[in-house]
């Protein structure tokens, strides 16, 4: 209705009585409020306190109503708090009342609750200041005061986003009624976020290049944050290029910076001679003032394949979807700043709306210039793990000519995972889903498309994959790096090429820095061996897999054969032939090693930094060589957070040079607190930090090194200030001596976790009450080797502590006499926990609480399968029992997999009829036995393949201890013991610790069988 006059009031309404002047006052108010903010401009990883000022609108606040302060989950910004106002980023709410009139009732509220929730509100504005109204309601022209980062408390206040952004939004929302259904409060409170001051000068080259060729150099600067600086005048780069250990100049220019804009200087220049040259650059004033330096590297290679390497980063996005900044930006960054030749634009593909699909594949074919600059539209098909997972659709013909089949296929049918957006539908349809119609989408024309499966908040299943159109794998992003993945695929026996790339919510691509939160990585690099700039070569190469991947510098790796072959060719060896590959990796701060790997691991290593130590004809210092690194999970939060010290006996520091990725992070630490102690706070995720302590010129080798600290994780949900604890190890303590760490290979600590279920093979006595598991003791309690069946370690014990690739830690809820289910076979003696009753256990104490673990580091072990047959072989019914039992077993491993588990072992039941027990009792009874275990296993074998058939995103390995039982009963004496049936509880000088249980050999065997069929993470290969 329209604002009435008192005189229409009166004819419409008649005579009634309302506190006076209000009903005009309430009409002139926007009816959801109004923001104010006190600032308007903020400088990237700033400290400030911002304040909102919110006047509650005509629509007034109900008792239960609430507002929420919204911005996009992709920023940086420090975490805020409620908890503590003398701590930074404490956030608060005042209210205000507003002046009443005549005859209003004064506002009730009693109080403002005030929260922080990072998924408190829909993507893209997911993180959340949220208010709630207590115990009250509140006036039109009341005033709710909004101070985040409150410095009154003597705060510094809070840290701004370490990232420019032409536009920060705030989104507020309101629900003045109570409903939990919001409306935005307009407009947005939009606020410029600008570089700093001018911090480095970076300079970019294609490190490699033919004698002769004519080849980019690319100068900017940057703030302390790593972002480009802009808008300052008279500055200019000196730019010196001179042979390595030569002072004399080869090529020598003066740029100009741009006084506007980007302080941006580029040009191009030519090398004739072979070599390896400096390239200097100096950044002056307008008084010829030192500003900032560095120096950088060209080598001249007429060997190189290719004139050089062109730079790729396929993985963009822009504020059409997550990203930072406008496509334009996006793409004159990428040109400019970062001096890329290739950009793989990226639409998260439920985001876009197809008017911003078409828009920007006009603005694609705008800014691509062949021989200059290639820009490849795509898409990211944005699946859940468990439906294949995050892939990248790129596709690679010229869109001029070939119209990308998006956001439909070229027989109409969707494209799209599904659509779902701010101005989307409102309800959520699947389109291309699961990824196996993606698959079935771009298929009829492989050439025309590259898939790339990655990880990021997605992460991508390998179970999954398509030879003709997944050509590449990234393995590096600023979501981490994935080396890990890269092992995954390689044992699957995926013939993949590598790419690394941005994945850039920032607007900071082609190897942009980290910030502070999910994207705690540089971003990374595709190096392409193509022959020319130009869309066609290019997408041949990448098909190809003629690409190196790197963590976001200018480094090169190229591998050849004699022949001509390149990394990604495909070559024909005889068995009895050998291959020699070359070689080539141009870096610049120094490699420390050079591996390579296959299925089976490391098959080749070169330690540098030993070499280098060796060639030496100077004296160096003493070096000690710390570092630490990883990730917490796989997936989206996989951030480890470390705060540690290292501790020097003997010996005293003389400096520190850290390296990794703590130089990338204006907030992360590494530092000497006294000659005997550095201490550090990081952050990594799949990277690494590290330390190199150079010890005084007097000092010795130190007598130990103690490396001790916590580990933590990204804090997704609670209070920031509490941190979030590792929980499979929240700390950390690694001691060793100077003889040991000068060892090949140094010293080395792993964490991960590990649980078990059964029977009394595999008890150790454990107890879910007493001391968890740790380094210390894997087992936890009792102390090693535990309350076993062997006379010492049993295969469990042996697999933590001997046949390990990493550090386990073995929760083991087996034991003796367990069967599967009491109702079914009865245990042994009355009172033990069945498996069914293990499971129980295992919910109570670490799934209906907090686990200590990531699940994707869990192996669960099951081997429950003897005493089900052992308590019932001599039953009648057997042939209905085992399928009942065998079903009932794999309940309790789908209890398991709905808890988290993903990763299983399962061993099937041992040949009892070979135990002196069953020996004993006669032919018949043992024919019995032996038919029974062969009846049990048989369909224990059709279930598990069965489970692993449904379950396609679980791993799951079976043992059948047949084979160790059989290994060492065929040859007794060559494992110490006089014949098959003795028994003695040493568990050594026989094959059984008493007439029914293997001793310690057959386990040692069968713990060698575990670890080479399940292999790594987990264990070595045996």
């Amino acid at each position: 209705m329209k604002t009435l006059s008192d005189n229409e009031l009166e004819s419409l309404a008649g005579h009634y009585f309302a506190p006076k002047g209000l009903y005009q006052h309430t009409k002139s108010l926007p009816f959801l409020g109004q923001l104010k903010c006190n600032t308007t401009k903020l400088t990237a990883g700033q400290w400030t306190e911002l304040i909102i000022d919110y006047t509650v609108g005509a629509s007034g606040l109900a008792d239960g109503a609430w507002i929420k302060g919204t911005f996009k989950f992709y920023s940086d910004w420090a975490l805020f708090q409620t908890s503590d106002p003398k701590q930074d980023n404490y956030v608060s709410a005042e209210y205000t009342p507003g002046p009443l009139h005549e005859g209003q009732t004064a506002a009730t509220v009693q109080s403002l609750a005030v929260r922080f929730d990072q998924k408190g509100h829909e993507r893209p504005f997911q993180k959340a200041v949220i208010i709630d109204i207590v115990d009250g309601y509140m006036n039109p022209g009341d005033k709710i005061v909004v101070r985040i980062g409150d410095r009154r408390w003597g705060s510094r206040g809070t840290r701004v986003q370490t990232f420019v952004e032409d536009k920060f939004l705030m989104r507020w929302y309101i629900d003045p009624v109570g409903t939990s259904r919001f409306s935005p409060i307009k407009p947005d409170i939009a606020i410029p976020i600008l570089p700093g001051p001018i911090a480095k000068v970076k300079t970019t080259t294609p490190r490699v290049v033919r004698p002769g060729l004519l080849f980019p150099v690319h100068i900017h600067t940057e703030d302390a944050w790593g972002n480009a600086t802009a808008d300052v005048d008279n500055l200019i780069a000196e730019v010196l290029t001179t042979e390595h250990n030569s002072r004399e100049p080869i090529w020598e220019k003066s740029l100009p910076f741009s006084d506007k804009g980007w302080t941006v200087a580029n040009t191009t220049t030519t090398i004739e001679k072979v070599g390896d040259y400096e390239v200097s650059v100096t950044v002056l004033d307008r008084e010829r003032s030192v500003v900032v330096q560095t120096k950088d590297y060209v080598s001249v290679d007429a060997s190189v394949p290719v004139p050089r390497p062109l730079y790729a980063d396929l993985h963009v996005h822009s504020d059409d979807t997550v990203g930072t900044n406008s496509t334009t930006y996006n793409f004159s960054y990428a040109k400019q700043i970062a001096g890329l030749d290739v950009v793989g634009y990226t639409a998260n593909d439920f985001n876009i709306t197809k008017q911003r699909w078409d828009q920007t594949l006009g603005i694609i074919k705008q800014v691509n210039k062949p021989g200059e600059f290639v820009v490849f539209p795509g898409t990211e098909w944005c699946g859940n793990s468990a439906a294949g997972g995050d892939h990248n659709v790129v596709f690679l013909d010229n869109p001029d000519i070939t119209q990308p089949e998006f956001p439909f296929d070229k027989n109409g049918n969707v494209a799209r995972s599904f659509e779902w957006n701010e101005d989307g539908p409102a309800e959520l349809v699947p389109g291309a889903w699961p990824l196996d119609e993606v698959y079935a989408t771009y298929a009829h024309s492989p050439e025309s498309h590259l898939l790339i499966p990655h990880v990021g908040g997605r992460r991508c299943n390998l179970a999954w994959h398509h030879p003709q159109l997944e050509r590449l794998l990234e393995i590096g992003s600023a979501w981490g790096l994935f080396e890990w993945l890269l092992r995954d695929a390689v044992k699957r026996g995926w013939k993949l090429g590598v790419s690394a790339n941005s994945d850039e919510h920032r607007g900071r691509c082609g190897g942009g820095v980290p910030g502070t939160a999910v994207f705690g990585t540089k971003g990374g690099l595709t190096g392409v061996l193509a022959g020319n700039l130009e869309r066609g070569d290019v997408a041949k190469a990448l098909r190809a897999r003629r690409t190196f991947a790197t963590t976001g510098e200018r480094l090169v790796g190229i591998v050849s054969t004699g022949s001509g072959n390149l990394q990604g060719d495909d070559i024909s060896v005889k068995r009895s032939e050998s291959v020699d590959l070359r070689y080539n990796f141009f870096g610049h701060e120094g490699f420390s090693s050079i591996e390579a790997w296959d299925a089976s691991g490391r098959i080749f290593h070169r330690d540098l930094q030993e070499e280098a130590s060796q060639q030496t004809s100077q004296k160096s210092p003493r070096k000690i060589r710390v570092k630490w690194g990883g990730a917490r999970v796989y997936d989206r939060y996989r951030e480890a957070v470390w705060q540690g010290s290292i501790l020097i006996e003997g010996a005293a520091v003389s400096q520190i040079r850290p390296f990794g990725g703590v130089l990338d992070n204006a907030e992360e630490e590494i530092k000497v607190v006294s000659e005997t102690q550095v201490v550090f706070e990081t952050r990594t995720s799949g990277d690494f930090d590290g330390v190199d302590i150079l010890l005084t010129e007097m000092s010795n080798l130190p007598s130990s090194i103690t490396v001790s600290g916590h580990l933590g994780g990204y804090v997704k949900v609670g209070d920031a200030l509490k941190g979030n604890p590792h929980k499979a190890q929240p700390r950390f303590n690694v001691v060793a001596t100077g003889q040991d760490a000068i060892q090949e290979g140094g010293v080395r600590e792993d964490i991960p976790g590990g649980a078990d279920l059964g029977s009394s093979t595999t008890q150790t006595g454990f107890s879910v009450n007493g001391t968890a598991p740790s380094t210390a003791n894997p087992i936890g309690n009792p102390a090693l080797p535990g309350d076993t069946t062997t006379g010492g370690l049993n295969w469990l014990g042996f697999d933590v502590t001997e046949f390990n690739k990493t550090t386990i830690l073995a929760y083991n809820l087996a034991v003796g006499g367990a069967t599967t289910d009491n109702t079914l076979i009865p245990t042994y003696t009355s009172g033990v926990d069945t498996f069914v009753d293990q499971v129980d256990t295992f919910y109570r104490a670490y799934v209906n609480g907090m686990s200590p673990w990531s699940w994707d580091d869990v192996l669960v072990g099951v081997w429950i399968a003897n005493n089900d047959v052992g308590q019932s072989y001599d039953r009648n019914d057997t042939a209905s029992l085992y399928p009942k039992v065998s079903t009932r077993y794999f309940e309790q491993v789908q209890r398991l997999y709905d808890a988290g588990a993903r990763n299983f072992v399962i061993l099937t039941c041992a040949p009892q009829e070979s135990t002196p027990l069953m020996l004993e009792k006669g032919p018949e009874s043992n024919a019995k036995v032996a038919a029974a275990v062969k009846l049990y296993n048989t369909i224990m074998e059709t279930n598990f393949d069965d489970f692993k058939k449904s379950h396609p995103d679980i791993r799951a390995w079976l043992v059948r201890p047949s084979k160790s039982y059989e290994a060492a009963l065929a040859d007794p004496e060559a494992y110490g013991a006089p014949d098959t049936t003795c028994t003695n509880e040493d568990g050594l000088s026989c094959l059984w610790w008493n007439n029914y249980h293997p001793g310690i050999q057959i386990h040692r065997l069968l713990s060698t069988d575990v670890a080479s069929t399940v292999g790594a993470p987990w264990f070595e290969s045996q």
